[in-house]
């Protein structure tokens, strides 16, 4: 799609700059017509890597279920389950924490880091990493990471759902499934109702940068638990983080996207 844009944009610019040309007309008009066609381009190509949290249901965009480079890994999962049970008998059976936990460490194998969200010249909006980013980057923020694990767990035919939180100075993503769909609502508001639905175990949800390696705590997590992991935090120890952010008091509970329901 983008090679496509810039492929028009040159075509475009060829044609202007041949009957220009045959005119006599003024190359500064030539490099004006580059310059516009290119800025319109470049708007493009940023828009399709950036979400603003002010379109909430737009993160769909980013959960990129059909990523070739997720395969191997789900393909790697298959084989850590067993091998012959399939994604959705271990839904119907309730097994959604061995699901997780089994995206969880298949992600933390590969060593990735945790980073800081990439910089966008607007700064209402956040620059979204692909599956194929991460990949080649070996690293990823917390947006990036809840994403992922949102392709991984739909992929699983599990019931996948991302929670932004905020709080002072700060920002964070991050992700689950339901173990019981509540149904029909692809964006969720209620802080009371996303927090009963945590404490009464209908959803589960982890810290997925606990499966990045970072040298101090992310989301409130142990700092012990960084240094014993080597950086990194288990699955037992991701669930615990998400868990206790969320229900803090001085964190507010943004939204909570029900990613098969906002398809």
């Amino acid at each position: 799609m983008m090679r496509d844009k810039i492929q028009g944009a040159v075509r475009v610019l060829l044609e202007e700059h041949y009957w220009r040309s045959r005119a006599n007309a003024d190359a500064r008009k030539v490099a004006d017509v580059l310059v516009e066609l290119l800025q319109e381009v470049t708007l493009d190509i940023r828009s399709e890597n950036e979400w603003s949290p002010e379109e909430p249901e737009s993160l769909i965009r980013f959960v990129k279920v059909e990523d070739p480079f997720i395969n191997d890994d789900l393909y790697q999962i298959t084989q850590g389950l067993g091998g012959q049970q399939g994604f959705w008998e271990f839904v119907e059976e309730g097994k959604f924490q061995d699901l997780s936990r089994a995206a969880y460490d298949q992600i933390l194998s590969h060593g990735w880091l945790y980073d800081f969200e990439r910089g966008s010249p607007d700064y209402t909006r956040q620059v979204v990493r692909t599956p194929e980013e991460m990949f080649r980057d070996q690293k990823g923020c917390c947006l990036d990471f809840a994403c992922l694990f949102a392709a991984i767990l739909e992929n699983m035919q599990a019931y996948p759902l991302i929670i932004r939180v905020s709080g002072n100075r700060f920002a964070h993503a991050i992700a689950g499934c339901w173990q019981e769909h509540p149904g029909g609502r692809p964006i969720i508001l209620d802080s009371e109702f996303i927090r009963n639905a945590v404490r009464r175990k209908e959803m589960l949800i982890f810290e997925t940068t606990g499966a990045a390696r970072a040298n101090a705590p992310v989301a409130r997590e142990s700092r012990e638990w960084r240094q014993e992991g080597k950086g990194f935090l288990s699955f037992d120890q991701a669930v615990e983080t998400a868990r206790n952010l969320l229900l803090s008091q001085d964190v507010v509970v943004d939204f909570l996207i029900d990613v098969l329901a906002a398809r």
